[in-house]
C-alpha cells in the first residue's frame, strides 16, 4: 500500500499518531534518566557529602593535634601550655569521635581498607603528638621540638 493512496485523514492521523508515540518514548526515556539523576543525587546529598563533612572534621581535629603540639614544644608559658594541653585533649578526644562515626558508616571493603590505613597512621601520629606534648609540658622543648620535627614528620606525610 502506497502513501499516495491513502486519504488525507489518513495522513493526518497517522502523523499525529507517530508523533505521540514518539513523544511518549522521549517522555519515558527523560523520565527514567531523571530518576537515575535523582537517585545519584540523592547518594550524593546522603551519602558522600555527610562523609566529606566528617573527613573535614578530621582534618581540622587533627591540624589541632598538630598545632597544639608545636606551640607546647615553642613556648615556656605556662598559662600557653596548659591553653593548648586542653586543646590537645578536646581535639583528641574529637578526632576519636569522628573517626568511630565514619568507620561504622563505611560498607565497601576497599573504603574500610583505605580507613584502616589513614587510621593507623593517624593514631601514629596522634602517639608521636602526645609525646611531643609531654616532653613540652615537662620544658624538654628542644626534644619536644625533635620529635615534632623528625619523628612526627614520616608518618605525617604519609596520612
Amino acid at each position: 500500500m502506497s502513501l499516495t493512496r491513502l486519504k488525507l485523514r489518513t495522513k493526518l492521523l497517522s502523523g499525529f499518531g507517530l508523533t505521540i508515540v514518539l513523544m511518549a518514548i522521549v517522555t519515558f526515556i527523560g523520565t527514567s534518566r531523571m530518576n537515575l539523576l535523582n537517585d545519584k543525587m540523592n547518594g550524593i546529598a546522603h551519602i558522600r557529602m555527610p562523609h566529606i563533612v566528617l573527613l573535614y572534621d578530621i582534618m581540622k581535629d587533627y591540624d589541632v593535634i598538630a598545632r597544639s603540639a608545636r606551640n607546647i614544644a615553642l613556648t615556656t608559658d605556662e598559662g600557653i601550655k596548659q591553653k593548648q594541653k586542653d586543646n590537645f585533649a578536646k581535639a583528641k578526644a574529637d578526632l576519636t569521635d569522628t573517626l568511630n562515626k565514619l568507620e561504622k558508616t563505611l560498607h565497601s571493603d576497599k573504603a574500610k581498607e583505605l580507613f584502616a590505613g589513614v587510621k593507623e597512621n593517624l593514631v601514629t601520629v596522634v602517639q608521636l603528638s602526645e609525646k611531643a606534648e609531654a616532653l613540652g609540658v615537662a620544658n624538654k622543648n628542644q626534644e619536644a621540638g625533635d620529635v615534632v620535627v623528625l619523628e612526627v614528620l614520616a608518618p605525617q606525610t604519609e596520612v
